[in-house]
């Protein structure tokens, strides 16, 4: 099945495509998947051409499946950033259709900014959208755990504390970029957390960091508990 797995991603169009698929794991939990999940478990030679000749017969089923799981990731990560960013209320946010997505005011452009960039929910990483779906595909060591929740978050703290950084440094959040690209912007430059917890390093670091502290250090912010 994993073989299959990856046949499947190499004949998505491009490396963005494959990040947005889902993981192995959360490809056998795709519902024309899983439903051949009672023959695997016996693992005899004639059971598993069984099960991968009927995967055959529904793949294009389970590539749309895929394809709407991409959508669906997508979808949740525009509502975190609308709630956290806009003055949207829970209901207007929740009452959103995914035909949003068509619109030009949410297309690619929108997840590059740094005004939407989101935060990985394990390790704390902070970029755009895509940045963050390859990481957790190959480069977040607890990526695991996001079979069970949405690997994605972006905290009111994170928003704010980005905004203080990019507004201090005169770099525009509205401007499609990626964190390369941020970094050759801010380069020679160094920042200061005057009112930062008195242990080294934590008073003069680079963006990355101080974005990351209330990750790092969630005791000093109780709303993220």
């Amino acid at each position: 099945m994993k073989t299959r797995y990856d046949d499947l991603l190499d004949d998505l169009p491009n490396d963005d495509s494959r990040n947005c698929a889902p993981s192995f794991e959360l490809f056998l939990q795709l519902p024309a998947v899983k439903a051949l999940s009672p023959l695997a478990f016996n693992v005899s030679e004639a059971t598993v051409k069984d099960v991968l000749a009927k995967l055959e017969q529904q793949v294009d089923q389970v590539k749309e499946e895929m394809a709407t799981y991409a959508l669906d990731v997508r979808f949740k990560a525009l509502k975190l950033i609308l709630a956290v960013t806009t003055e949207m209320t829970e209901k207007e946010i929740e009452d959103l259709d995914p035909d949003v997505l068509a619109e030009e005011a949410y297309d690619d452009e929108f997840f590059e900014r740094p005004s939407s960039w989101l935060s990985c929910r394990h390790c704390g990483r902070h970029g755009p959208l895509l940045d963050l779906l390859k990481h957790l595909q190959t480069g977040c060591h607890k990526a695991h755990w996001w079979t069970f929740r949405f690997p994605m978050y972006l905290p009111v703290e994170v928003a704010c504390a980005s905004s203080a950084i990019f507004d201090l440094l005169k770099v525009d959040m509205d401007e499609p970029m990626t964190p390369k690209e941020l970094n050759e912007k801010l380069e020679g430059h160094s920042l200061t957390w005057e009112n930062a917890p008195r242990w080294k390093g934590a008073q003069r670091t680079g963006w990355r960091y101080l974005v990351r502290f209330p990750f790092l250090f969630p005791f000093l912010f109780p709303s993220l508990r």
